[in-house]
């Protein structure tokens, strides 16, 4: 896989091009044929020259032009594609409106002119420069610069391009590799051609990664920027640098990922001061999708005023009067020992409304607030905000105890009916609970009473329930089923009362 796999490589223009290609040269030769049709009836023609006609069109048939069009190089392609645009005004408004409506990819970088031939590349020189420039993706930083600079003259024009330096990870390259060779030829060259930075904090190299991080804030917009915390500790004083940048310039607020990582014996008793810094980033990041946060828990724990600010993406960012605070975010993750208040679910829906994938690995209800909101609550069915786009869900709680059993339960099915397109549900007990707490205990307490009418998911592949003490007939209670017809995998580890093994047929028959 690339460095960087969630982004897009270069499209296949080639491709793209010699679809657009077939249509242009099959509109215009119906163009062609209307037109020699009109010219028949006017001009007669001799039986040489009409057979001539016949046998050119039999070696080169309409149907047959996608494999003429596929063998001719990209070069001639491009030309055949202009000469109709100027020749034929409705092949070129054809060619327009396939640009206009986005299906042939737009350069994103300058490559070569041309390939660099069999005498340069060998068999890798017959591919086009696209292909080659995607192979070398592959390599790390530090291999590239090996590749594209000590095995062949050819390969050195390709050094320097654009899709090759997207992506900048600290751990695969040391910083003065970058401050030496990469950066001051990437800010001649590509200035701004950065969108991907893994920036990791060692003992020796606080000052380096400081300064990366001001070179890449002033010079290049950054859209994934990842702290992982090795020796040195990446405490409050350094995130507010980070905010500093972001205030500063504007090419650092174009952030659509951010992550944070800090190992669990590193950090224990401030993490939540790191976690409301690292959550304070995000009213800078207007356009900000995917926030992580890995780090070991504390005495304290995110609440809901932590959740609504973090929804307020954008907040401080303003263009002229207006404030440009949108919530584009789709991904959320709390792992380690980040624990993260039950309460939040209770507002969840209303914060994230573009919430595809959820992950919190602690969750704990302390203050009883998501207990006492379940035992003031009329109308289960209703408790939990919709999240109409969520697909993925994990959630682990750390304690859950038979005093929180009904809670436990009504969240299970609350999240169940809040998600209409779920695809996979991952419900932890937790390590800790040594005394199986009834996952399905809720559906005799319903609310309003008599209420339960059963769970119906069609889109849910993957059910993980682990920890729990499972009743299965429950599933099917007074004739209300709980249905997942689309079922794949269902897994049950250290529950009990799990009496048959067959879990995937059991779900999609309603519990029967």
């Amino acid at each position: 896989m690339p460095r960087n796999s969630a982004r897009n490589g270069p499209k296949n223009t080639h491709l793209q091009l010699t679809q657009t290609l077939k249509r242009s040269f099959s509109k215009a030769m119906l163009d062609t044929d209307s037109t020699e049709l009109r010219r028949s009836k006017r001009t007669r023609k001799t039986p040489r020259k009409q057979y001539a006609e016949e046998s050119l069109a039999g070696e080169f048939p309409v149907d047959d032009l996608s494999v003429l069009v596929n063998q001719l190089p990209r070069e001639q392609l491009e030309k055949l594609v202009i000469m109709l645009a100027d020749k034929s005004a409705d092949c070129g408004s054809l060619i327009r409106r396939e640009i206009s409506d986005g299906n042939l990819a737009k350069p994103v970088t300058h490559f070569p002119a041309k390939n660099m031939g069999v005498s340069g590349l060998g068999n890798l020189g017959k591919l086009p420069n696209e292909l080659i420039t995607e192979i070398l993706r592959y390599l790390s930083l530090r291999q590239l610069l090996v590749v594209t600079s000590q095995v062949c003259k050819a390969l050195q024009d390709f050094r320097w391009l654009q899709p090759l330096w997207m992506d900048i990870d600290t751990d695969e390259i040391p910083y003065m590799t970058l401050f030496e060779t990469i950066l001051p030829p990437l800010s001649k060259t590509l200035p701004g051609c950065i969108k991907n930075a893994n920036i990791v904090y060692k003992t020796n190299s606080i000052p380096k990664a400081e300064k990366l991080l001001n070179i890449l804030a002033r010079f290049h917009e950054l859209e994934s920027l990842k702290l992982t915390q090795r020796t040195a500790p990446l405490n409050h004083r350094k995130l507010d640098a980070i905010r500093k940048l972001a205030e500063d310039f504007h090419k650092f607020r174009h952030i659509k990922q951010f992550s944070m990582e800090i190992p669990m014996e590193l950090l224990r008793d401030h993490s939540i001061v790191q976690a409301e810094r690292a959550i304070d980033l995000v009213a800078y990041w207007p356009q900000l999708q995917k926030f992580s946060i890995s780090m070991p828990g504390g005495r304290d724990r995110l609440t809901t005023v932590y959740m609504r600010r973090l929804s307020e993406t954008g907040s401080l960012v303003k263009d002229g009067p207006k404030i440009m605070a949108k919530n584009y975010i789709t991904s959320l993750s709390f792992t380690g020992g980040m624990v993260v208040d039950a309460e939040v679910f209770l507002h969840m829906g209303n914060f994230f409304p573009e919430l595809r994938n959820l992950k919190i690995t602690q969750v704990a209800d302390y203050s009883n607030s998501l207990d006492n909101a379940i035992d003031q609550s009329t109308d289960y069915d209703a408790l939990i905000p919709k999240l109409p786009r969520l697909k993925t869900c994990e959630v682990c709680f750390r304690d859950a105890k038979h005093g929180k059993a009904n809670a436990s339960s009504v969240l299970f099915f609350g999240i169940m009916k809040a998600a209409p397109h779920l695809e996979k549900l991952i419900y932890q007990a937790g390590d800790q609970c040594y005394d199986r707490v009834k996952l399905f205990s809720s559906i005799r307490k319903w609310k309003p009473e008599g209420s339960w009418k059963g769970v119906k998911l069609p889109k849910l592949k993957h059910l993980v329930m682990r920890d729990w003490a499972i009743e299965w007939k429950l599933l099917s209670y007074k004739g209300a089923k709980c249905e997942f017809p689309s079922m794949e995998k269902t897994e049950a580890p250290y529950c009990i009362s799990v009496e048959t093994s067959d879990l995937v047929k059991l779900l999609k028959n309603g519990g029967r």
